[in-house]
């Protein structure tokens, strides 16, 4: 686990690096606060999705349910860790029905440079505290898929997941440094059509 959190950390601080996303639905509070606390790119926005259901992924055992909210140790360990942080980080538990229920499964880091440029790295585990015994595979994704993979975390922040509707909801954010209640809302409306500024941006790569 120490060894992908060094390389997480390497890749957030590049300095083509302008946002991130990191998606790990079982992402465990120690894990979080190495990535979140010694990431050292002063500029860099960074959003986290973690979806741990009714699971504690701070367990030995993958399968212990919880007895407490994971997202709310979460955010204690966020805030604990606050005045060391570097750069705009929140953290956002998306919820399926009742909150029990893991809304997600895939594993992701995504990075987008300055130009909004995706590039998205597939994790074969969640950094839990289970899966520390487990060998940690890192796939990086072509161009396209690395579009695809943003366009589906970016629907998920929105509250849609395919035909289902999930709830997003920010639990923390450096800005705030407090627990947040409100549901994450979706962008101004615009003429333009979302997948046009993605367009834009391969285009642009594709020029260059």
């Amino acid at each position: 686990q120490i060894a992908v959190i060094r390389w997480i950390k390497a890749k957030l601080e590049e300095p083509k690096t302008a946002s991130a996303y990191l998606v790990d639905p079982f992402l465990g509070s120690e894990a979080l606060q190495r990535v979140i606390a010694r990431q050292g790119h002063e500029n860099i926005n960074l959003t986290i999705l973690i979806s741990p259901g009714d699971v504690n992924p701070d367990a030995e055992n993958p399968d212990t349910k919880a007895l407490e909210s994971h997202s709310n140790k979460l955010l204690a360990t966020a805030e604990e860790w606050s005045d060391r942080l570097r750069g705009k980080i929140s953290i956002v538990d998306v919820q399926r029905g009742d909150g029990h229920r893991q809304a997600f499964h895939d594993r992701y880091l995504v990075v987008n440079d300055q130009n909004g440029v995706p590039t998205a790295f597939l994790f074969s585990n969640s950094m839990s505290k289970a899966a520390g015994d487990w060998p940690f595979a890192i796939c990086e994704l072509d161009q396209v898929t690395s579009h695809r993979v943003k366009a589906y975390i970016d629907d998920l922040l929105q509250g849609n997941d395919g035909e289902r509707t999930v709830k997003p909801i920010v639990i923390w954010s450096s800005e705030q440094s407090q627990p947040v209640e409100n549901v994450t809302q979706p962008a101004a409306a615009s003429d333009r059509p979302a997948w046009m500024a993605v367009a834009e941006a391969f285009l642009n790569k594709l020029f260059f």
